[in-house]
């Protein structure tokens, strides 16, 4: 179990240094064997080996009852040698135990567990000043090296799950990049950081190694988590929805990043993999940062930003029920709430868009195709877990319907959710939905199909004046005012932030070599 731990999760999230893992399992082991009583001084290790047990019995595409029940067992077990942990004085050791449980909560049914576990895991890390470079030791002994890239990988692993988390149920990140200078760990084995610590100029060799290993996937993740915790950075302001929602310049040109990471990764996948090395895996990531950037609602809904979400949700659909079909990706609450929130958006276009301007993508047999897939995906999850069936009953309903209504014959307002016999006792489920999804994106969206009536918002001519600013996806420099944030910098000493954008993530490839991220290694997993 333990190598399948190391197989799994660090490749992702590489906040265990193997070696020294491996050495913490071998004498937990030899004590246990031995049945001698582990001294107190070595009781910490029982957290992190027993952790990793719980969460290895929770990596297969099908966790049957005993084992989930094993996993909450061993992870109870583990929680009571968690104050050893602490008691040790490395911070870096505490953000690690954090991360155990976090990656443990990442499989339990509770958005509650999930976003609690990784905000206190990032209040540590800041408690700990990992994101801060001035606290790392100048010395240049391999040992010192070594704890500098394992403080770094413990950062960035908390950082990149931290990133994943905001997106899914759309809230704030913990930390905002302009408060990190911590730079990246660097693309090399854990094996090799002894070695390349002797040599010469240790620093140089270690930020220059444009090749696959252990840690290339969660480099290339880490920069796609960027560029979403960038998205996030602007949609959360609060003067978003007055000065920022309608304008589409600053997608296009986030467009354009996400694209020059898609092309760094593209020509070194392989197409007829079906791990984490096949284009699927990062085509994915790509449709999840389009479908981040582009939010339907009844004013947008037409055009742009209706065609990219169809396009997007199909194409995750699809890919995502392949891999859950061939059992290769674990059952995930965030990976739920992702697929759930993907088929609401797909309805909701459907919902809102007037069938004048419904183009023929609508129509497609890949839209209904999708709809009829999702449904399959939350019916495995809610085989799973109980507490997904709330969440499964409400998308067929509203799927149902939604297909109906949308259908080219059909008119009959009788038929429509507002209207539809079941509506008290759907809209009564509504405050529970929302307590499992958190995302107010998505539970805006369900409220609108559930309370309002369908397509009343298009019956105002008013509405056209909204299209304008989402009429084109022509990226305009002069316009667009994160280049003009860009070009502040590059010509001023003053931070291009202080007109209120962060500036560690304004221009993502001037801050590490492009060769840095030229190799996707094992590049990730589907809800990751």
């Amino acid at each position: 179990m333990i190598q399948t731990y190391l197989e799994r999760v660090n490749p992702r999230y590489p906040f265990l240094h193997e070696e020294t893992f491996l050495q913490w399992f071998h004498s937990w082991k030899e004590a246990m064997r031995s049945g001698d009583t582990i001294p107190l001084s070595e009781e910490w290790k029982s957290f992190f080996v027993t952790m990793a047990f719980a969460v290895s019995l929770l990596l297969a595409a099908r966790v049957s009852p005993e084992e989930r029940r094993i996993s909450n067992a061993l992870y109870s077990v583990a929680l009571s040698s968690l104050s050893h942990v602490f008691e040790k004085p490395d911070p870096v050791l505490h953000v690690q135990a954090y991360l155990m449980c976090t990656i443990h909560a990442l499989h339990s049914p509770s958005s509650q567990t999930v976003l609690t576990m990784i905000s206190t895991t990032m209040r540590c890390c800041v408690i700990s000043q990992l994101h801060r470079s001035m606290h790392e030791s100048s010395s240049r002994d391999h040992s010192t090296l070594r704890e500098t890239q394992v403080r770094r990988r413990v950062f960035w692993s908390a950082y990149s799950i931290d990133r994943l988390i905001s997106w899914i149920y759309h809230v704030p990140c913990s930390l905002s990049d302009e408060h990190i200078e911590t730079r990246l760990f660097a693309n090399i084995n854990d094996n090799e950081m002894q070695c390349r610590g002797s040599e010469s100029n240790p620093q140089v060799e270690l930020e220059s190694l444009p090749r696959q290993t252990q840690v290339s996937s969660a480099l290339h993740l880490i920069r796609v988590r960027r560029i979403q915790s960038r998205i996030l950075s602007i949609m959360m302001r609060a003067d978003y929805n007055k000065n920022l929602s309608r304008h589409y310049g600053w997608r296009s040109h986030i467009l354009q990043e996400l694209e020059e990471w898609r092309q760094y990764l593209q020509p070194h996948s392989d197409p007829q993999s079906k791990g984490y090395t096949s284009q699927g895996w990062v085509g994915m990531a790509f449709n999840y940062t389009v479908l981040l950037l582009h939010r339907p609602t009844k004013e947008n809904v037409r055009g742009i930003v209706s065609e990219k979400c169809l396009q997007a949700c199909a194409d995750i659909i699809t890919a995502f029920r392949k891999y859950q079909k061939d059992r290769e990706t674990a059952q995930l609450w965030p990976g739920l709430l992702s697929q759930f929130g993907i088929g609401i958006t797909l309805l909701y276009c459907l919902w809102a868009t007037p069938p004048s301007s419904r183009s023929d993508l609508y129509r497609s047999p890949k839209t209904v195709a999708a709809i009829q897939t999702c449904s399959v995906i939350l019916a495995v999850f809610s085989e799973q877990w109980i507490e997904a069936e709330p969440l499964r009953d409400l998308f067929d309903v509203l799927s149902e319907k939604i297909l109906y209504d949308t259908a080219p014959t059909k008119d009959d307002e009788s038929n429509r959710i507002n209207t539809y016999a079941d509506a008290a006792s759907i809209k009564s489920r509504i405050p529970h939905i929302q307590s499992l999804v958190v995302n107010t994106d998505i539970c805006r969206m369900i409220t609108e199909m559930v309370t309002e009536e369908f397509q009343t918002p298009w019956q105002d001519p008013r509405s056209n004046d909204l299209l304008p600013a989402w009429s084109s996806e022509i990226h305009s420099p002069g316009s667009c005012f994160l280049c003009e944030n860009e070009s502040q910098e590059e010509g001023s000493t003053s931070p291009a932030w202080v007109g209120g954008f962060e500036p560690s993530s304004a221009n993502l490839n001037s801050h590490y070599d492009d060769d840095l991220f030229a190799f996707p290694g094992l590049f990730g997993s589907v809800e990751f």
